[in-house]
């Protein structure tokens, strides 16, 4: 028995049309509408599948976009579905969607929700079957440039569209979708304690925020600690307590470990900050001022300043001490691959660093890393570069089950002379953050 007809409104006009349910091959629809297109008309409203049979212009449209062969198997659906008289099921499926296919036929592809920005193929056992040409007029502005995008770069010839889309670029890194609500991540109270905080521009046309406490202002000589990413007041707060006088300089300078390190390639931007700091230094006690103890902190992407200052000889011999904070990274090779899939770690920037743990090993230096548990998945871990340093120097790592600062967990750790080395938990946002806030209690571990 035939199933009739059903009746539906549009919902945009209100109007009533019939929806005459007529399956068709999708090369033969995708056709019409680029025919369409070439004959440079925009219907009103997307016609049934029944007006399109009945469009006096299809023929030549179908000919001219996709040729004869096309026209035949179009026709040849439309006989065979008025024969049978059925409603597909693909075509309330589309319809549910909330739009038509947009490409069609063998390896072919479909836009589906346009508007979301993604492309989902579409697999090529789909050849033949219904679809439904029932698309919301807030998606056809959409579908009509992602069509003329299409046709612009070759859709015509049926080349596939994967082969044409341009890639999407790959994520920066994949951000943890883990939630952490065990540990209580405490924060610092933001303020600035007794002294006085001066403002200078400095690498990279930056600012430079110095703190001078108020024990280190009439100090014919002190000690500095130049830290890289975050606000001041953090930095200000670890130097604040210290026995010995000590300042800092604070500067933030971009967003990932690149722009710290191309901003230092020249090792005379490390040697003009120095300066700019003991003459700011000179300035706010109104007599000279000399600079003892110079120790470099970096956090998260901070750190990539550090291992390109540290590649100059005569920077390595000013420098005292270095605290990186959860920020010893480095890429993969080949790029993004991690090492569970063969890649190994580009050492071109664990190298320098490295090089100075194995002066604090020997009592040389200071040195005091630390890391989370984080997996950026693009580029190494905090982890596994510590795992690579420590075994580089080499120096045995030992668990251990500790509270830290900020509630934060250590697990594990590992000391040779005067370097040391702290694996802390977690792998979220927090975790991370949680790091920056011990900076008071891992500053004074590092100049104890």
């Amino acid at each position: 028995m035939q199933k009739p007809h059903r009746v539906a409104s549009n919902r945009h006009t209100g109007d009533t049309v019939l929806s005459e349910r007529v399956s068709f091959d999708r090369d033969a629809v995708r056709c019409w509408r680029i025919g369409r297109y070439k004959l440079n008309e925009r219907p009103r409203e997307w016609p049934t599948q029944q007006r399109i049979a009945d469009d006096p212009a299809h023929h030549p449209a179908l000919r001219d976009a996709c040729g004869d062969g096309a026209v035949a198997r179009h026709d040849a659906s439309l006989r065979r579905d008025r024969r049978g008289g059925v409603q597909p099921r693909g075509e309330r499926e589309g319809a549910r969607r909330g739009g038509g296919v947009e490409g069609a036929g063998e390896g072919m592809a479909h836009v589906r929700s346009a508007s979301r920005g993604y492309v989902e193929a579409m697999p090529d056992s789909s050849y033949g079957q219904p679809v439904s040409l029932r698309t919301p007029r807030w998606y056809r502005g959409v579908a009509w440039l992602a069509l003329a995008v299409g046709v612009g770069r070759g859709l015509v010839s049926a080349a596939p569209l994967e082969a044409q889309s341009t890639p999407v670029p790959p994520a920066a890194q994949n951000p943890s979708p883990m939630a952490e609500r065990s540990r209580i991540h405490a924060r610092l109270v933001e303020g600035v304690p007794a002294g006085v905080m001066r403002t200078f521009v400095g690498t990279a046309d930056k600012p430079v925020q110095l703190f001078i406490p108020a024990k280190a202002a009439q100090r014919a000589a002190v000690d500095v600690v130049i830290h890289w990413h975050g606000a001041g007041w953090l930095p200000a707060q670890a130097v604040a307590p210290l026995k010995r006088p000590t300042v800092s300089a604070t500067m933030t300078l971009g967003s990932g470990s690149g722009v710290y390190d191309r901003s230092y390639r020249d090792p005379a931007a490390f040697d003009s900050l120095l300066a700019q700091i003991t003459r700011e230094l000179s300035a706010a006690r109104g007599a000279p001022v000399r600079v003892d103890r110079v120790v470099l902190s970096g956090w998260s992407a901070g750190h990539g300043a550090i291992r390109r200052i540290l590649l100059e000889p005569r920077h390595v011999a000013r420098v005292s001490g270095v605290l990186l904070i959860d920020g010893m990274h480095t890429s993969y090779v080949p790029e993004g691959s991690v090492l569970a899939s063969g890649g190994t770690l580009d050492t071109s920037n664990l190298v320098a660093l490295t090089a100075f743990a194995r002066a604090a090993v020997h009592g040389e230096k200071r040195m005091l890393v630390t890391h989370s548990e984080i997996f950026p998945g693009t580029f190494a871990s905090t982890t596994e570069t510590a795992d690579w340093m420590l075994a580089a120097l080499p120096v045995t790592r030992r668990a251990v089950l500790r509270w830290g600062p900020r509630g934060m967990q250590q697990l594990s750790e590992a000391h040779a002379g005067r370097f040391t080395l702290y694996g802390y938990a977690g792998n979220t946002a927090p975790d991370h953050v949680d790091q920056l806030h011990a900076l008071p209690e891992l500053l004074k571990q590092l100049l104890q």
